[in-house]
């Protein structure tokens, strides 16, 4: 029974320490097991399969998180490129009122200057007819 204690025993260090200290634990068990009785290495080969699949179970975990975590970017760097072209259309839309509106008041100047102009050529041609 001592022995199946020591292989529970590293089994359970084995899971707080991550796979190396499971491949030390494992070693130990299978040497623990060599020494016992059959009931006893019933006993540790179902804290070693035990073992196993919490290790597969863990890192099944860390690779469904680090998925989770590659989509989350990924859905932040689109929102992130959405939100820059947005703003960029905006910023065309914004320059190409600002260019129309001062079309409009060059061409406003424009008609203004040729009004004087007009007005100028009439005057004179008043006082020319007086």
């Amino acid at each position: 029974m001592a022995a199946a204690t020591a292989a529970a025993a590293a089994a359970a260090e084995a899971g707080a320490g991550g796979e190396a200290a499971a491949a030390e634990a494992a070693a130990g068990a299978a040497a623990a097991a060599a020494d016992a009785g059959e009931d006893e290495q019933c006993i540790i080969v179902m804290v070693l399969q035990q073992q196993q699949q919490q290790q597969q179970h863990m890192q099944q975990q860390r690779k469904q998180q680090k998925q989770q975590q590659h989509k989350q970017q990924h859905k932040q760097q689109q929102q992130h490129h959405r939100h820059q072209q947005q703003q960029q259309q905006q910023q065309q839309h914004k320059q190409k009122q600002y260019l129309h509106q001062q079309h409009q008041q060059q061409q406003q100047h424009h008609q203004q200057h040729q009004q004087q102009q007009q007005q100028q050529q009439q005057q004179q041609q008043q006082q020319h007819n007086i």
